[in-house]
């Protein structure tokens, strides 16, 4: 018996900007900015990533060490839909910089200009079909990083009810303008502006997305307490009027649902050999017991998913896999085709070709020791 639940959830504010190629980039400061001369991989990238002679996306890159010292890597690229994601497989020496980004199995590798201030390279993807890119990014700091950022927080009045946002701008030593935008109940935080500039009293910033791009037009008004204009997003447009946040502190991401191992349940990564000849990479849940048990298919949604569906921080596959991996139900999620450790090919591929995929995934479900064949379903999301 095969069983199809499906569920559709609207798309938030801000949820076209982590879907949407851009056009045209990040201009560049004609700006030096100072850095660790022992460390010169380390601190904020602004940037570029071209892939395939396309046009360039804005990126940026956060470089430092965690508690113990070891290296990390945060990656923001709408078009691989990343954000604050961390990156695997990194490698910092000196001035040589690598890393992989997961959800694309993308391999950056550059080094850091002489003077620090540039950090370039190239992007091999394990898929063929992707080609390769290269990349560019500016040692730029987050508005939030320099001193005495203007931080303005309110709600903004959306059809699907108020959204807390706040905008985060600063001025750098040499002049320029520079600016973040946090929407805390999307797992926005530190998205920065691709643009910014202020004349007096106005301010513009710019997210620059086609066809979703955010612009914020305003004033900063009341001795800098008051900043009132206009947010706009594609075609939604509404006039924002925020507060001075005199005690602003960059939020902190909280996902208390994620769970944390030991598991009460066995968790094994699985193979599943596809007919065409692509192989899907998964995570099977088995919950505890002698089985048989009923077991359930993830499907994602659209674009390049990973197994955990990870978005902004969020992992609701992993959620889901978890809860009902603890109430008697088993569960395989995959990488999407051509995407983290699955390979074959996204580009190009149709609905009709990821519902193969799923079929696939089924009837690896069915050979597994303690599933019970009769009793496996679909669970769906978005296009799934």
């Amino acid at each position: 018996m095969t069983t199809i639940i499906r569920s559709t959830v609207g798309f938030a504010l801000l949820a076209a900007v982590v879907a949407t190629s851009a056009l045209g980039g990040v201009v560049f400061f004609d700006e030096s900015f100072d850095y660790d001369r022992d460390r010169p991989a380390a601190g904020e990238w602004l940037g570029n990533i071209v892939v395939s002679a396309g046009p360039p996306a804005w990126a940026a890159l956060t470089i430092g060490t965690d508690d113990a010292g070891v290296w990390t890597t945060k990656l923001t690229a709408m078009t691989a839909r990343a954000v604050n994601t961390p990156c695997d497989e990194v490698t910092i020496d000196g001035a040589s910089v690598e890393f992989m980004l997961p959800v694309m199995s993308a391999h950056f590798s550059g080094r850091v200009s002489a003077d620090g201030q540039r950090l370039s390279g190239k992007i091999v993807f394990e898929a063929a079909d992707m080609g390769e890119g290269t990349f560019e990014f500016a040692r730029t700091p987050r508005a939030t990083d320099l001193p005495e950022p203007l931080a303005f927080s309110g709600e903004l009045a959306t059809p699907g009810g108020n959204l807390a946002m706040t905008l985060v701008f600063a001025r750098t030593p040499g002049g320029n303008w520079v600016g973040v935008i946090d929407v805390p109940a999307q797992g926005l935080t530190g998205l920065p502006f691709t643009s910014v500039g202020r004349d007096g009293d106005a301010i513009t910033a710019t997210l620059e997305i086609p066809g979703s791009g955010v612009q914020v037009t305003a004033q900063i008004v009341e001795d800098e307490q008051r900043l009132t204009g206009t947010f706009n997003q594609g075609p939604f447009a509404v006039e924002i009027d925020f507060r001075r946040e005199v005690d602003y502190a960059v939020p902190t991401m909280n996902r208390p649902q994620h769970p944390e191992p030991p598991y009460p349940y066995t968790v094994r990564d699985v193979t599943v050999e596809h007919p065409d000849g692509h192989t899907l990479a998964g995570t099977l849940t088995i919950p505890p017991g002698a089985g048989p048990f009923a077991a359930a298919v993830m499907i994602t949604g659209s674009g390049p998913q990973d197994r955990d569906e990870t978005i902004v921080g969020h992992k609701p596959f992993l959620v889901i896999a978890d809860y009902l991996a603890r109430n008697g139900i088993a569960v395989l999620r995959c990488d999407d085709r051509g995407t983290g450790k699955s390979s074959g090919s996204f580009e190009g591929a149709t609905t009709a070709d990821f519902a193969t995929d799923a079929l696939a995934a089924m009837q690896y479900l069915a050979t597994v020791e303690g599933i019970d064949a009769r009793r496996v379903g679909l669970i769906g999301h978005s296009e799934g």
